[in-house]
């Protein structure tokens, strides 16, 4: 690498003192250096590398003994959500776009030389600070490439050891890229010989979904930078599997699924924590370390105020979190599991994370249904406009109908199931899931957990119900609880003439007789405004209420209960269309 400045400008003596922070003045931002080695992202895959680094616990990286910064030339840029030092090599018109410069393209090194000349005030921070080295990371192929030469050609001149990491784009990406990408490689080797290449195409595999092509093309160049500040051999190029991340994060992600990490399983995942340490010898002995923890997990929220703000931020705005035109929910699980378990040692938060993100993505599914998304963005401003937002009628639903009720009292808990089921049936089992009368983990997993879920998938839902659970009363045929005693499952309702049972997060009565009531509760504002749908009936008119599809009739219909089922599509169609002629 090339450690020594190769073009040389006499600088003047400048103070070694950490912290260093730089007030705001000149219109240049506030930033805060605590170290002498400065990794620089540029552009949109530079930032996207250096948000990767923020977003997962890279093992062999000292996260503590460098700075970060972003340095972008235009709105091209991806949002910064952990990297504090932003710098925009350019400014903004009243109406907020950059200047004349981003209007055309410009793929040459004169350009970009330009700008760093004439907003080189926007770099005083880096040079005030006295950095030591500085590693530049950019993907090249698009006009970035021409603007970290420009980057790397100033601060050579500075008398300050430069380094980079660049990136060559996938074949997929075009030929125009990979011609630009290589004529930018030329013009920064004049500068850095020993500049660090890595051939994105090298490093992936072809049955790889895109939303993986583009993490492990991150984590390699992750991998890269660790190398680079640890003085370690570096290889540019590695063919590997992306089963090489360096993170739980991507293995919690593959095991959790969306459908069956429920509140019962949080609920379990929860006391399997706590009893690592309290080695339980009966139900009676959890209650206060329980109760502490429900209450913790009532304040946070179930869709936590963390998640929120990410969302906010952007964090599914420029994410590849579509393959072939299709929401990718492997992709969208795997973006927010790594998120929100950046950095994540609290082994019961980490419970309420899972749950987190299961419930989230369960509540984009619910609405993909109708909304049927085609970018991270349209999923952004339906979540920050009518699921966050608390200045709408209904209140932050992230606050009401998006956290779970298992822990709450009538009428929206249902009686607090499941909670009270599981621990009534905990205590009933308790000989099944201990060993000495001591609570085995895999045994509270195997019987509460994984045994009617394996039943389901071995003999079917119809013959589960027949052989292990009753009629609630003859009020209420239509709901089925597991046999005291003998079973443990959630409470059951039958639809479609009991050809099919939906799971109740409550006692299957009411508004627990539908499995989607909180999520439809959440979904209705955006029905009401979706061009897709008109509305019959009000509010006012409960039985007569419904959202149904103006022309697409493979869209769901909705009632005031959540969607309606049908036996066929040609019920369904007919259906729709009486209530279209009223």
């Amino acid at each position: 690498m090339n450690k020594k400045t190769s073009i040389s400008e006499d600088t003047s003596t400048r103070e070694n003192v950490l912290p260093f922070e730089w007030k705001k003045e000149d219109n240049v931002p506030s930033m805060i250096f605590a170290h002498k080695t400065l990794v620089i992202g540029v552009g949109g895959a530079g930032t996207k590398v250096l948000n990767y680094l923020g977003l997962i616990n890279l093992s062999g990286f000292n996260y503590n003994e460098l700075d970060f910064a972003i340095i972008d030339f235009d709105f091209a840029c991806r949002e910064p959500y952990f990297i504090r030092n932003h710098i925009m090599l350019n400014e903004f018109t009243a109406c907020g776009t950059t200047l004349e410069y981003n209007i055309t393209e410009h793929y040459d090194t004169s350009y970009y030389e330009m700008l760093v000349s004439k907003y080189e005030r926007f770099l005083q921070p880096i040079l005030a600070h006295s950095p030591e080295r500085l590693i530049f990371v950019c993907g090249l192929g698009g006009t970035s490439g021409y603007g970290v030469y420009a980057l790397i050609k100033y601060f050579l001149k500075k008398n300050i050891s430069v380094e980079a990491i660049v990136s060559i784009p996938f074949k997929f990406e075009g030929k125009r890229r990979q011609e630009l990408a290589e004529q930018a490689l030329a013009e920064i080797q004049n500068l850095l010989p020993d500049s660090l290449v890595i051939y994105n195409q090298n490093s992936a595999k072809k049955d790889w979904p895109l939303s993986q092509v583009f993490t492990y093309s991150n984590h390699q160049m992750a991998i890269r930078i660790r190398e680079i500040v640890n003085h370690q051999e570096v290889n540019s190029v590695v063919v590997a599997s992306i089963d090489d991340l360096e993170t739980d994060v991507l293995n919690t992600s593959s095991s959790l699924s969306v459908e069956e990490y429920g509140q019962v399983q949080t609920l379990c995942d929860i006391i399997k924590v706590l009893n690592e340490q309290k080695h339980y010898t009966c139900v009676g002995e959890m209650n206060d370390d329980i109760n502490k923890v429900m209450d913790r997990y009532c304040r946070r929220g179930t869709i936590s105020a963390r998640t929120r703000h990410y969302i906010n931020s952007g964090l599914l705005e420029h994410l590849d979190l579509f393959k072939e035109g299709t929401l990718d929910f492997e992709a969208l699980k795997t973006t927010l599991l790594i998120a929100l378990y950046r950095h994540q040692d609290d082994d019961i938060e980490k419970v309420m994370t899972r749950r987190d993100v299961a419930k989230l993505i369960h509540i984009i599914s619910y609405l993909n249904d109708f909304r049927r998304y085609t970018s991270g963005k349209e999923i952004q401003t339906d979540l920050i406009e009518h699921v966050f937002s608390d200045t709408l009628s209904h209140g932050d639903l992230s606050k009401d109908y998006l956290n779970d009720k298992m822990f709450r009292s009538a009428p929206l808990g249902g009686h607090a199931y499941p909670y009270f089921t599981f621990f009534w049936a905990l205590d009933e089992f308790w000989d099944k899931v201990s060993v000495n009368e001591i609570l085995d983990n895999q045994k509270l997993q195997t019987i509460m957990i994984d045994k009617y879920q394996q039943d389901v998938a071995e003999y079917g839902i119809a013959k589960v119900v027949s052989e292990n659970y009753e009629q609630d009363s003859s009020c209420h045929p239509e709901v089925y609880c597991p046999k005291h005693g003998e079973y443990y499952g959630p409470v059951l309702v039958s639809v479609e003439d009991e050809r099919k049972f939906i799971e109740s997060c409550g006692e299957g009565k009411g508004p627990n007789s539908s499995d989607d009531y909180f999520e439809f509760r959440v979904a209705s504002s955006l029905l009401a405004i979706d061009p897709k749908y008109t509305e019959i009936g009000t509010d006012k008119d409960f039985w007569d209420h419904y959202y149904v599809p103006k022309q697409d009739f493979t869209l769901p219909v909705y009632g005031n209960m959540g969607k309606v089922y049908f036996n066929n599509q040609i019920e369904k169609e007919s259906f729709i269309r009486k209530l279209l002629e009223k």
